[in-house]
């Protein structure tokens, strides 16, 4: 079995797809759309984004580059969760700065500004590049935020462990949309991820798709706005319930019914048990 990823080994995206599937071989993608290429070319079985902190929401490139593939090709098919044990280490102390990937710097920024209010922070491309980047060129005064096994690996000195309690990410885990299946087991637990592409900005626009789940009593989690490039905007929900079957499947006809006269589009990009930020 061969699993593409986002990041790079050590990150907390390698972590959970290696506990997940620990006999399979994992390729690491700098990019989340070439998680979904990979994907798609039948270069890998099943793919891993990162997909929404418990502290600073969505990961935003992950939801664009679901956005971008629309579900035409890949889907997501289940919701991988990991606690996130942020770790502070470096070459040597005192720390004038501090580096990490940009979604980690925001989860952690309340405790490094309580804790080194004068600290310099700086953007890596993930967290295991940050500290092993400070590793290799022995740069002292410079820590990193990364997970306590990136950190040792790098040869890095832990100064800080677990410094944003209770935290954790879930992650999308994806598969091509020709070989996924329904999700099975407890139906209250099942949500579908929606693309929604409005072809004109208009009074009530958005209201004709999220009116009738309301009507139907169907919940939204959230939504998240995201432009598409035409001076306009898509947006990406998540609901309560199987696309595959009622009463959302009977929904999500009629609103496509409804918009095939405007222009606009409603895609599914995934269907799959989500448990709740439980582990």
């Amino acid at each position: 079995m061969h699993i593409s990823y986002f990041g790079a080994p050590n990150t907390y995206t390698y972590h959970v797809t290696q506990q997940t599937f620990p006999e399979a071989q994992l390729h690491a993608c700098t990019f989340a759309p070439d998680v979904l290429s990979a994907i798609a070319l039948e270069k890998t079985d099943f793919g891993v984004l990162p997909f929404e902190n418990l502290y600073n929401g969505k990961v935003m490139f992950s939801i664009d580059a679901l956005l971008h593939e629309g579900g035409s090709r890949v889907q997501i098919i289940d919701e991988l969760i990991l606690p996130i044990r942020h770790c502070v280490g470096g070459v040597s102390q005192p720390i004038f700065e501090i580096r990490s990937q940009q979604q980690a710097l925001e989860q952690c920024i309340h405790w490094i500004r309580a804790t080194y209010p004068e600290v310099r922070i700086a953007t890596a491309l993930n967290t295991a590049i940050a500290a092993r980047e400070i590793g290799i060129q022995g740069l002292e005064g410079i820590a990193a935020i990364a997970s306590e096994e990136a950190l040792l690996d790098a040869g890095l000195k832990v100064y800080h462990r677990d410094i944003l309690p209770n935290n954790m990410t879930r992650f999308a885990l994806l598969q091509r949309r020709e070989e996924s299946t329904p999700p099975v087991g407890d139906a209250s637990s099942i949500r579908t991820a929606l693309g929604i592409y409005l072809a004109r900005d208009a009074p009530g626009a958005l209201h004709a798709i999220t009116g009738p789940l309301a009507q139907a009593e169907i919940n939204m989690f959230q939504i998240d706005s995201r432009p598409n490039g035409q001076k306009g905007y898509c947006f990406f929900t998540e609901v309560a319930g199987s696309c595959y079957t009622r009463p959302l499947s009977t929904v999500l006809g009629a609103i496509r019914d409804r918009l095939k006269t405007s222009g606009s589009e409603l895609k599914v990009l995934g269907c799959y048990q989500s448990n709740g930020w439980t582990l």
